[in-house]
């Protein structure tokens, strides 16, 4: 089994630069795949991002980083 790193060194990035296979800490010690990102429209400021904890099963399904949409420029913790 290879060794899921629960704390990985981060950089605040804006939302809005995430994508599907990047990782962002939700909370300390719980890493998050981006699974899909979506808005309504290319111009709308405001996405949903819908991750799933690296040690769940892709059975399970995704949930809403932060629970809601949030705004394109709002940073996020991402790994690096």
């Amino acid at each position: 089994m290879t060794d899921i790193d629960l704390y990985p060194k981060t950089k605040a990035v804006p939302a809005g630069t995430l994508r599907a296979g990047h990782v962002v800490v939700e909370s300390h010690g719980y890493p998050a795949v981006v699974v899909l990102v979506a808005r309504k429209a290319p111009s709308d400021r405001y996405m949903a991002v819908y991750c799933r904890y690296v040690w769940q099963s892709t059975g399970e399904p995704p949930w809403i980083l932060t629970d809601r949409t949030i705004e394109c420029n709002a940073l996020v913790d991402k790994a690096v």
